[in-house]
Order: structure tokens, then sequence, then C-alpha cells
């Protein structure tokens, strides 16, 4: 159904058209659900009944779908920047999140203590 089309009958403000590649590439780079229905000049409600309407599912589905698609992007360009580009920091980055390396140094330092005194708490007034 082309939803710029109105009905000739039905009185109202007409339909805002709803551009869904515009909204999905929003999705893919983790847009809010509020950024995108205001981009749109829509409510969120009028959003979740469109996407119904031309998609068959829920917003939120939509939005699911597409959002994994970004992460799937946003993955593939880091570990291109890692192995192509031979970005150190992405390199380490990934060797920690993904092969749970460590960033950390450990030292060991042995201290032999031979004696002590103990002294009395100081008063902090003097």
């Amino acid at each position: 159904m082309d939803e710029t089309a109105q009905n000739p009958g039905k009185m109202g403000r007409p339909r805002k058209p709803i551009d869904w590649e515009q909204i999905a590439e929003m999705c893919r780079i983790h847009c809010t659900p509020e950024e995108i229905a205001g981009v749109c000049r829509v409510s969120r409600s009028t959003l979740d009944a469109r996407c119904q309407e031309s998609h068959g599912m829920s917003f939120q589905q939509f939005y699911a779908d597409n959002a994994s698609d970004g992460k799937m992007s946003l993955r593939r360009a880091q570990w291109s920047s890692a192995l192509d580009d031979r970005n150190v920091t992405m390199m380490r980055w990934l060797g920690i999140n993904q092969l749970g390396q460590s960033d950390k140094q450990e030292t060991t330092t042995n201290i032999n203590v031979s004696g002590f005194e103990v002294l009395p708490e100081q008063d902090s007034q003097e």
C-alpha cells in the first residue's frame, strides 16, 4: 500500500510519508526509537502502528533486526582496522574483549620486616 495515498472520503490530517530505508539506517547506527520518531515527525505510537502496517512486525522487532546489522558492520570494521590496517590499539581492544587477554601488569615485591613499633594515634586537633 502506498503510504502517501490519501482516502478521499476520510477527514483529518494527511498521513506523513515514512522512509523505511532511512529508519533502517538510523536503527543500524543505534539511534533511539524516540530520536527516529522525532526525525520522522511522528509519535512513537504512529511509528509502531505504521511499522505493523508496512512490515507486519512491531517497531521493536524492526529496530532489533536492523540494529543487529549495524553491530555486524561495526564488528567487521573493527576487525578490518585491527588486521588490515594493523591498528595496534584495536588489536589490543579486541584481544582483551574477544580473547580474554589482560592489559594488566602484575608485579610482586617481597619486603622483609624485622620489627615494628605501634605509635599512639595523634589527635588531629594538635
